[in-house]
């Protein structure tokens, strides 16, 4: 039995396709990987929407020649490219095609238009058993966690309860020697090599030159519950008992002494928890105790601001952890109501005060979600204002808000009359191609260092009110996409320099 495992993604990190992959083999079942990634230019506008090319679509055809189940990683924006590549699949193939992931998992109606089945939830077991079933020849319709399609009608089974004990689920598959990559200068999959690996692992959060990252994911679930994450949808499948569970710490560092030794160029450690600190201190400890000791590279995490602790940072960053990313999001109460968020922005400034404790050794970067259709000028510029009051060197990174389907931000503004056209506003949106907005713009040139005083001007009553004006949207627009064509532009040179 050997099934193909398709991560379209733009990095070829896919925790969920790989801990897939690793489950099924460690139960002795073949799989083959085969990663679309994004190998050459770090930022595209209209990364989600290009179609793949014929050499792309030949070679996975090639590829799954010889397997007997095809599953097709996906998130929402990835949609109109998975129902390409699956209708290419079907008229070179006659095995099944199963869809998974968050998008699958949240409107597997939709999906079964278009794959033959489709994983809702924790995949692990569902493909396995049905991995094992396809290849006895058993009836599928019946498996929890599936939904399929025949005469009668669409049939959508039950989920099976989450995995809690995570240590029993094998590491990522980064050691399969059936690893294929689509290489966009040969225009076919290879097998990487070293220096294709070093590209791969070269992608990192903090793009800096000479970094070669490895990610991984210690938890499952998330402590919060925020109105405009795929975790508000996850929640009401699942519900909170049990949502959020850890592996143990001798599991994570057993983990990263394999890596160690497979990958011996990385040199940064990336932990892409929810929020990694939501750990006790204990544990907090007890891991920093260990990383030190046996693997001892430059680490990053994400965090919340309420999690931000000195009893946890301390051991943190005398272990290496040197770049954290803080999720903000805004800094309007009101806003913050909205997403369902407590955090306010006193606890940010304090968060902020406790990273900067630490000088040049730990590097903020604070996240931004703009462009919510509730949000007003003023709760725009309340966000602003609370950047302003950070201590540089930071980073801010501003993220479009998407409502994707499931979460509850999407359930209210549907009710509310606020999506116009689902495709063009969530299914074919980059979330990084923001709207052109005063706001936005402001928090650019808090982001390039913009002097104090310069931003008290144009942060002030009267200017912002005539600056925030919706007629000079579309020049504030334009400003985005010319910085964001200079980024491709130096992104490309960058490439071909190095």
């Amino acid at each position: 039995m050997r099934v193909a495992l398709i991560s379209p993604y733009s990095d070829i990190f896919s925790p969920g396709v790989r801990s897939i992959s690793a489950y099924l083999r460690a139960n002795g079942v073949e799989t083959r990987l085969i990663c679309f990634p994004n190998l050459y230019v770090q930022r595209v506008l209209q990364e989600f929407l290009e179609p793949y090319s014929p050499e792309l679509l030949d070679g996975v055809a090639r590829l799954c020649q010889d397997v007997d189940l095809v599953a097709i990683s996906l998130m929402t924006n990835l949609f109109e490219r998975a129902i390409q590549l699956t209708s290419y699949l079907k008229e070179h193939l006659s095995v099944p095609i199963v869809w998974g992931g968050i998008h699958p998992t949240i409107r597997p109606e939709e999906c079964i238009e278009h794959a033959d089945l489709v994983v809702m939830g924790e995949g692990e077991g569902a493909i396995l058993e049905l991995a094992v079933r396809v290849a006895n020849g058993y009836p599928v319709d019946g498996l929890e966690n599936i939904c399929s399609r025949n005469s009668n009608g669409i049939r959508k089974n039950p989920v099976r309860p989450l995995i809690q004990e995570l240590d029993s689920i094998p590491p990522p598959d980064f050691d399969n020697p059936d690893y294929h990559v689509f290489d966009p200068e040969s225009r076919k999959f290879v097998v990487p090599d070293l220096k294709m690996m070093m590209r791969l692992h070269g992608k990192g959060p903090l793009h800096t030159k000479g970094e070669l990252n490895y990610q991984t994911i210690t938890t499952r679930g998330c402590p919060f519950n925020c109105a405009y994450c795929g975790n508000s949808a996850l929640i009401k499948l699942y519900g909170r008992k049990g949502y959020l569970r850890r592996r143990s710490v001798d599991n994570i560092i057993s983990e990263l002494v394999t890596v160690k030794g497979q990958m011996d160029f990385i040199n940064r450690v990336c932990f892409f928890d929810d929020s990694f600190l939501a750990g006790s201190t204990k544990e907090i400890e007890e891991f920093a105790g260990k990383y030190k000791a046996k693997i001892g590279l430059p680490l990053f995490c994400l965090s919340s601001p309420s999690n931000i602790t000195p009893e946890k940072l301390d051991p943190l960053v005398d272990a290496g952890l040197t770049a954290i990313q803080v999720g903000i999001q805004t800094g309007s109460d009101r806003i913050n109501s909205i997403y369902n968020r407590t955090v306010k922005n006193e606890a940010v400034l304090k968060a902020a005060k406790l990273i900067n404790h630490y000088g040049d050794r730990l590097l903020p970067l604070y996240d931004v979600i703009v462009d919510n259709p509730y949000e007003s000028p003023s709760d725009g510029l309340e966000t602003v204002k609370l950047l302003m009051q950070l201590k540089k060197p930071f980073t801010v990174q501003v993220f479009s808000l998407t409502l994707f389907p499931g979460t509850e931000l999407y359930d209210r503004a549907s009710k509310d009359g606020l999506i116009k056209d689902e495709t063009k506003e969530i299914y074919d949106k980059f979330y990084m191609e923001r709207e052109g907005k005063y706001s936005t713009l402001l928090m650019a040139l808090v982001n390039r260092g913009a002097p104090k005083s310069l931003m008290k001007f144009l942060t002030s009553k009267y200017v912002a009110r005539l600056l925030s004006s919706s007629w000079l949207g579309p020049i504030y627009k334009l400003l985005y996409i010319i910085n964001e064509k200079l980024s491709i532009a130096r992104d490309r040179i960058a490439h071909r320099s190095g």
